[in-house]
């Protein structure tokens, strides 16, 4: 297995045989990640307890979309190497289609915020579900990707180190 702290490939599949830090374990997966509906929960709860004003909240709510914009923003500018792009491209299309969805979720919170319409709160969390569920599929598929990529790496230094023998 290939290190990623050091680099050296180790027939270990715990830690390293070079500079004892745990390898990755490819069989798990990531654990399933609600933050972004927690935070979608927390701000309805917040607004529906009432004890902040309006600007106040809505400036929690701007918080919250400028990280989740930025977070976009990151994605959109991501620099990614001509030769893994096609194999990349689904869990990053994924990624900002859960990202925008959270933008849309933070948009139905102000909306509840302003006009008190139960309809707006059902639309913020609906789309906060969605948007954790496309964030995780995005998080599986990266995770995927990156095992892929640790299994060729390994292939190609043993190949390169027998050669070398």
């Amino acid at each position: 297995m290939l290190c990623t702290n050091c680099g050296q490939l180790s027939a270990d599949s715990s830690r390293c045989e070079h500079c004892q830090a745990p390898l990755p374990d490819r069989q798990q997966t990531p654990p399933y990640q609600n933050g972004p509906l927690l935070d979608i929960h927390q701000l309805l709860d917040l607004w529906d307890s009432q004890i902040i004003e309006l600007p106040e909240f809505l400036e929690r709510v701007q918080s919250k979309r400028d990280f989740y914009k930025e977070s976009l923003g990151d994605l959109a500018n991501l620099q990614v190497a001509e030769e893994v792009k096609a194999e990349i491209a689904e869990e990053l299309q994924v990624g900002r289609i859960g990202l925008e969805s959270l933008l849309r979720a933070l948009d139905e919170v102000e909306n509840y915020a302003r006009t008190a319409s139960p309809h707006y709160r059902e639309q913020a969390l609906a789309a906060a579900d969605s948007a954790t569920k496309m964030l995780n599929r995005a998080l599986q598929l990266n995770w995927q990707s990156y095992s892929l990529l640790q299994e060729s790496m390994e292939e190609m230094l043993e190949l390169a180190r027998r050669q070398m023998v």
